[in-house]
């Protein structure tokens, strides 16, 4: 071992000799998985055992410390560095193989004898690696190199075991033969092996690097003896890595040279291009406005919103038992869920009057899952509690319905539930805001760059910028509004900025200046119209005046404040449409009639006879008759009021 170390230290004292930048010193650690393949007779002074046995494999740690040198751009120009290393390696193995040995002969028959060989050597090799690795990409390199060393222990143990039949033994009366251990003489003389490896430089922190590596080592057996005994290695560790700089040697100083005779020569250097921008902003009044300042945009809100008197009920589809959402479209022009609503609506009046009882009612039709009216109801009741009643002021009941309907439509009006307030509301009535919008004064700036450059030719570009975002560039200077395309920026009644920036250029150099100003909206009034719709001519005021029943022309559910508009628009000289109308279900002749009696019945009720009255029977249904919410709006009174 003396003389390895020896030789190490010899080859690194004279690769550190002279001035080098570049060395780096570490130490690293790991494992080797050994593959060996080997004649077992070459282990000689042992009874040959086990004369079959080609290989074996195991798990053994490998460590060293060496030195690295950069040699600068060597293969395919890559850089590259030296590696000299002192490396210890454990080179061990267990080969155990079950085999046929021959058969035990009984009186009648003959039984196969089935042994277990078992083989253990362990090698210990302390060896001098040299070799070579080029970067292929940052921090990624690979390299080629050779170790020579000697191996420090090489010892062997060896057995054959009888596994069956269980009462078979040797000639010794032993069950186990060929027991032994020693020396392998052919690994106490040098040894030489071959390698390639990867490995890449994971972490760097201040002089060190973590470098973990890969490397395949190949031992074609005993350079002296020249025996069969080969191994194979891969291993992998992880070196710690210390990197020392050296300054570079410093040059000679030049010899001393004579005095050079001083000619004086002014040189002029030529002035650098010159450019500055100044920017002024003014309003459509003239005034300046300044960087920083605030102003104020005074709003007009318009809201647009609806109020219906709704019978309290919500629908639901056969076997289901969450509600039906309905979006009509003929009351709102808007998306939004009349049933929804409705509950809402309830729960709110119950809050306000705390009074109030309520009772909810389904129907049993016998066609449906069992428990479904139950399920129903309890729905009903938890959208309450969601919208803060008390539940022991809700009562609930199943009706059960056993009767033939005409149309099977009205069978599926009957999955419902209806609400019934303590105060004997047959109307709820309920405001949505259908459409909000604002409308302001456009504002108007006109900005004006001031340009001041040593040149005549220079580039110019302008920008605005609303809430950071670029919305209009040029290559000159821009009038810009404020108008209705900022709508969406002011109906979140935040404040807006804006900022106009004007820059030149001129040879490289470049200068710029901007104003900024914030708009904060401010509401000046707010316009509520209440029920209205557009006809396309004009806007006109739309409402439920009464409910009826299918195939009924009597009027039931009146919403008596409806009636008192519409009183008194007829003694205003104003015009009152009556829209008569029924559902799909039946034949078009007798709806007509039914529309007809039920617009008498609405006449009657309104009184007097107006010339400002009058009754349309429409050509298209007002709302949609696919569901039993826009069948029971179709059999209602609606009146519209110019």
């Amino acid at each position: 071992m003396k003389y390895i170390l020896i030789v190490f230290i010899i080859c690194s004292s004279v690769l550190i000799a002279g001035e080098r930048t570049g060395t780096k010193y570490f130490l690293n650690a790991g494992l080797n998985y050994n593959m060996h393949t080997t004649d077992i007779k070459g282990f000689t002074g042992s009874e040959n055992c086990c004369d079959e046995f080609t290989g074996g494999n195991f798990l053994d740690p490998t460590f060293g410390f060496g030195m690295e040198l950069a040699m600068g751009n060597l293969i395919f120009d890559l850089p590259s560095s030296y590696v000299l290393q002192l490396n210890y390696n454990g080179l061990s193995s267990e080969y155990t193989e079950e085999r046929f040995r021959g058969y035990k002969i009984n009186e009648f028959d003959k039984q196969p004898v089935m042994v277990e060989h078992q083989l253990n050597p362990t090698i210990k090799l302390l060896s001098i690696g040299n070799s070579i690795y080029s970067e292929l990409f940052s921090g990624f390199s690979f390299g080629l190199g050779a170790d020579i060393g000697f191996a420090m222990t090489s010892d062997y143990s060896q057995n054959e075991l009888a596994l069956s039949p269980n009462d078979f033994t040797f000639s010794n009366g032993s069950r186990e033969i060929n027991t032994g251990e020693g020396s392998i003489e052919e690994m106490n003389s040098i040894i030489f092996s071959l390698f390639a490896g990867v490995r890449y430089d994971l972490y760097d922190f201040d002089d060190w690097t973590i470098r973990p590596e890969v490397k395949y080592n190949y031992i074609p057996g005993s350079i002296l003896d020249g025996k069969d005994l080969f191994v194979s290695q891969l291993s992998g560790s992880i070196s710690f890595v210390y990197n020392v700089t050296t300054p570079e040697p410093k040059a000679p100083a030049p010899p001393p040279q004579p005095e050079p005779k001083i000619i004086e020569e002014v040189v002029v250097a030529p002035a650098p291009p010159y450019i500055h921008v100044d920017l002024t902003l003014k309003d459509e009044k003239g005034n300046d406005i300044k960087d920083g300042q605030k102003l104020t945009m005074p709003i007009s809100v318009y809201e647009t919103k609806q109020e219906y008197a709704l019978r309290p009920v919500v629908f639901f589809d056969s076997a289901d038992y969450n509600y039906k959402k309905y979006n009509i479209e003929s009351f709102t022009n808007s998306d939004f869920d009349v049933q929804t609503e409705m509950i809402n609506s309830i729960a709110r009046k119950m809050k306000e009057d705390k009074s109030l009882t309520l009772i909810l009612s389904t129907y049993d039709l016998g066609d449906e899952p069992k428990n479904i009216s139950e399920e129903r109801l309890y729905n009903i009741e938890q959208k309450l509690k969601d919208d803060g009643i008390d539940l022991s002021r809700v009562k609930t009941k199943t009706v059960i319905v056993d009767k033939d309907f005409k149309y099977n439509e009205l069978k599926e009006e009957y999955r419902k539930v209806e609400f019934a307030l303590s105060d004997n509301s047959e109307l709820i009535k309920s405001i949505y805001e259908i459409n909000s919008r604002i409308e302001f004064d456009k504002k108007t700036f006109t900005p004006k760059t001031t340009v001041n450059s040593s040149k005549d030719e220079y580039y110019q570009e302008a920008n605005l910028y609303v809430n950071g975002n670029n919305v209009e560039k040029e290559n000159e200077d821009f009038e810009f509004s404020i108008d209705e395309n900022y709508t969406k920026e002011f109906e979140k009644n935040e404040p807006v900025k804006f900022e106009y920036i004007s820059n030149a250029e001129v040879s490289g150099i470049y200068s710029a200046a901007n104003v900024s100003f914030t708009v904060e909206p401010t509401v000046k009034n707010v316009k509520q119209t209440i029920n209205t719709i557009n006809d396309g001519s004009k806007n006109t005021e739309q409402h439920i005046l009464a409910y009826t029943e299918f195939d009924k022309s009597s009027l039931k559910s009146v919403d008596n404040d409806v009636l008192k508009l519409v009183r008194k628009a007829i003694e205003q000289n104003r015009k009152v449409t009556i829209y008569a109308s029924t559902d799909n279900l039946g034949n078009e002749e007798y709806n007509k009639a039914l529309a007809e009696r039920r617009a008498n019945t609405a006449k009657s009720l309104i009184g007097g006879n107006s010339n400002n009255l009058q009754v349309i029977y429409p050509e298209q249904y007002l709302f949609s008759n696919e569901h039993p919410y826009g069948r029971m709006l179709n059999r209602a009174i609606v009146v519209r009021i110019d």
